[in-house]
């Protein structure tokens, strides 16, 4: 059975599956708004959006870690911690051996604005953990760093792999959150069922009598219990009076969640913590961000610093602020197109990432005969193929599915029939997903992006018939029987028989617009108007 995951049918289902959610309690009695509302549904703009779509691009590979290792900057056991499944290395990004050079060569506070799944947390543990290994040959016990998350979950994520890699080490790792056991007891007998192994590795300190009572070398934590921890008194046996050089890092993830008074809160609580730890101007400061502030030039990385700075209490500079960098596409000679690519809707919507499947749709959309017999193989025939490669060119930032279509059909297909440029753009994504690169990945790496809401409210003209409607707040429409500008009202449904009703207000014997979520007082008295006779018994009004 195939594992493959469709994006677009995933999508489809959602649509499907959020549409049958609204049908099940939306009736509408008039048929020229059901309609108009079906169609605006199908056309993408009422509950969902139309697919945006962008590649992960390959991140520039940075510093290995053995040539850190050797150079005395990172402790030998961290290519052992540090390795895949077949204790190989891992092959570092060029932000996170930037990170690593910075935080440890370089003596500087950071911030890793890079995007998620770029590796943000190697960025700060191989650091962290390469000179808790070196204080521990010193003999130097204590947290000697504090992670924090905005979200429990995050912390969960992250302890589970820090915990795992740091098994055999000698090193301690605690996860300390208000869901922490008292006791050992406590935490051994939910243990299993929490995290589906039977014993905890020998890294982790599971219980908070444990926690405080041996001290773990790198905390995990979230910013309400740091605050508690520094105002109960067991609790601030973890940062003993008196005991300084021992606590070096503080990491804060996410850390353009911190804004407003949260921020504020945070930055107070910072300063308190390195009080308390008399660690001012020799703390390293380090945090990670999926977003940056937008701007032209160096703006974006003065903003991200000086808000750096207000948070943290330390020195930040633009270059501190870590970005991401990315391989630059091959030049590779790229065959015509196909002359009549005949992919089906039917190739697309069925489509499993089978051998049968994937080689279909790729002979389809490629001008030369196809005489591979493995994926392997077929990612070699496929380098040159110009739609794979349009896609490359086209899908490095974000674009709509539909400026896509447009954009390929005007450059390549003019005169072709759209949806046959869909099915062929769409064949192929999902052969570039399917093939592997010359590192043995997908060739791309697909995200799909999209937004569902609740729908906006409908305004629509009072008329007997070919009423003129919107959902874009529009407050006068051209009547589509006599051409005159008239006034919009919002329209509500009754949720038990779909009877519509214009809300309005009654002013001076006349009939008004009012917005039926309006904060200030109407003008008028509050009223319904309904295009037929009102039976209170049969018809209800609308809810509120």
């Amino acid at each position: 059975m195939s594992t493959y995951f469709n994006p677009f049918q995933t999508f489809e289902a959602c649509k499907q599956a959020y549409q049958s959610f609204i049908d099940s309690y939306h009736k509408f009695t008039n048929p020229e708004i059901e309609d108009w509302i079906n169609k605006s549904r199908e056309q993408g703009h009422l509950l969902w959006q139309e697919p945006y779509l962008q590649i992960n691009r390959t991140f520039k590979h940075g510093r290995e870690i053995e040539k850190l290792i050797l150079s005395g900057t990172l402790h030998p056991r961290c290519a052992q911690i540090f390795s895949d499944e077949k204790d190989v290395p891992v092959i570092l990004y060029q932000h996170q051996s930037e990170s690593i050079t910075k935080i440890l060569i370089d003596n500087r506070n950071i911030i890793v604005a890079t995007g998620t799944g770029s590796g943000k947390s190697f960025c700060f543990g191989i650091p962290v953990i390469s000179e808790c290994l070196k204080m521990k040959e010193q003999g130097i016990r204590g947290v000697k760093a504090i992670f924090i998350y905005p979200m429990n979950a995050l912390a969960n994520s992250q302890y589970e792999d820090f915990s795992k890699r740091l098994n055999g080490t000698g090193l301690k790792v605690a996860l300390y959150t208000g869901d922490t056991p008292y006791t050992d007891e406590e935490a051994l007998s939910e243990f299993e069922k929490l995290t589906g192994r039977e014993k905890p590795f020998d890294s982790e300190l599971i219980s908070r009598e444990k926690i405080i009572n041996e001290r773990p070398d790198i905390l995990l934590t979230n910013y309400q219990m740091l605050e508690l921890i520094l105002t109960r008194f067991d609790d601030k046996k973890l940062f003993p009076l008196g005991e300084e050089g021992v606590f070096r890092f503080l990491v804060l993830d996410e850390v353009h969640t911190y804004s407003g008074r949260r921020g504020a809160d945070v930055a107070m609580l910072i300063r308190r913590l390195k009080w308390h730890t008399k660690t001012q101007g020799k703390i390293r400061c380090i945090g990670t961000s999926a977003t940056i502030q937008s701007g032209d030039g160096d703006e974006p990385r003065r903003i991200m610093a000086d808000f750096a700075e207000k948070l943290f209490g330390e020195s930040f500079s633009q270059d501190s602020i870590i970005g991401e960098s990315y391989d630059t596409l091959p030049n590779r000679n790229i065959l015509p197109f196909a002359d009549n690519p005949d992919v089906q809707a039917d190739d697309i919507n069925h489509f499993d990432g089978t051998w049968s499947a994937v080689l279909n749709i790729a002979q389809n959309i490629h001008s030369k005969p196809i005489a591979s017999q493995d994926f392997r193989s077929l990612g070699i025939e496929m380098e040159e193929n110009p739609v794979i490669d349009f896609l490359e060119q086209n899908l490095q930032e974000v674009i709509p599915l539909n400026t896509l279509v447009e954009n390929f059909q005007q450059i390549h297909r003019q005169g072709r029939d759209t949806n046959a440029v869909l099915n062929e753009l769409m064949a192929g994504i999902l052969v570039g997903t399917s093939i592997p690169n010359k590192n043995g990945k997908p060739r791309i790496t697909l995200k799909l992006h999209t937004f569902f809401s609740q729908g906006r409210g409908i305004k629509g003209t009072i008329e007997p018939y070919n009423i003129a409607l919107t959902d874009i707040g529009d407050t006068v429409l051209k009547s589509k029987n006599t051409g005159d500008e008239l006034s919009t009202y919002q329209i509500l449904f009754c949720q038990a028989c779909g009877q519509e009703f214009y809300y309005g207000g009654i002013h001076k014997e006349h009939f008004i617009p009012l917005e039926f979520a309006a904060i200030d007082d109407p003008e008028g008295e509050p009223a319904y108007l309904m295009p037929d006779i009102w039976d209170e018994k049969e018809i209800p009004l609308p809810d509120g």
